[in-house]
């Protein structure tokens, strides 16, 4: 059985919302908002990207998949979305 796992991040349009709620409701430091929510939102772009690729190949190792150079550069291919 294989399961697929779907990680959320930030947009841009949901950036003010997401500020909102963590400096009213949670007490979080603006100074410490403002920097890790735009940060984190940019980076998370090519995190997820990552993360699907690395379970990609933990599964293909878990069920005894050899992956030559060939897989390797195909899954990545297919996740950015060149193929």
């Amino acid at each position: 059985m294989c399961v697929y796992i779907k990680l959320t991040y930030f947009s841009s349009a949901t950036m003010p919302v997401t500020l909102h709620c963590l400096e009213v409701n949670n007490h979080v430091d603006p100074r410490v908002s403002t920097f890790v929510i735009p940060v984190g939102a940019t980076i998370n772009m090519d995190g997820t990207a990552l993360y699907e690729a690395v379970a990609a190949l933990f599964i293909a190792n878990v069920n005894k998949i050899t992956m030559n150079f060939g897989n390797v550069v195909t899954i990545r291919c297919v996740i950015k979305g060149h193929l």
